[in-house]
């Protein structure tokens, strides 16, 4: 009795084993038509999808744009030195603690933040523009591109902010100003 066992039991995993086999055939099947189809139509296409990049992809930060207008200066206009502008510093923590201008705020831009998180931060940082009665905003990031100080300075223009600037270069431009200047803004 225990041979028949012995047998139908290994008749049963060669079923379980064929049909396996059966689903990965048709598995490789599907894969090698559906490639053929896709590189036929591929080709046939006046504007196809290169197989290999030709040149380097650009990787963008995906960030809604927003609405307000952002004014840019030069590093060495007399706005910066005004006592009458309040000047936010928009870049990491680090950056700011490496260097800033003197009585910079700092307000680091996040650019992965949800625009709803920008829209609330720029409206609180808008309340404490109005409590400071500064005439002007100045707003600088890192002068990259984009420009974490532009962006900022546009959030802010859009929260009902007036007379909103940023320093076209960023803390490059103001550092390199200030080396050529031979005084500390």
């Amino acid at each position: 009795m225990s041979s028949l066992q012995g047998i139908a039991g290994n008749g049963f995993t060669m079923v379980r084993h064929s049909k396996v086999l059966l689903i990965v055939r048709d598995a490789f099947l599907v894969i090698i038509i559906a490639t053929t189809l896709a590189l036929g139509s591929n080709a046939f296409r006046e504007d196809g999808i290169p197989l290999v990049a030709k040149e380097e992809y650009t990787i963008l930060v995906p960030c809604p744009e927003s609405m307000g207008e952002a004014i840019p200066i030069n590093a060495d206009d007399p706005l910066i030195k005004d006592p009458d502008s309040l000047l936010i510093d928009v870049r990491s923590r680090k950056e700011f603690d490496e260097w800033h201008l003197p009585q910079a705020l700092n307000q680091p831009y996040d650019w992965l933040a949800e625009q709803d998180e920008v829209d609330r931060k720029a409206a609180e940082v808008a309340k404490s523009i109005a409590r400071s009665r500064k005439s002007h905003v100045v707003v600088y990031g890192d002068g990259g591109n984009p420009d974490a100080g532009e962006h900022w300075a546009a959030s802010l223009s859009e929260s009902g902010i007036k007379n909103v600037v940023f320093i076209s270069g960023g803390a490059g431009a103001l550092r390199q100003s200030e080396a050529l200047n031979g005084e500390k803004l």
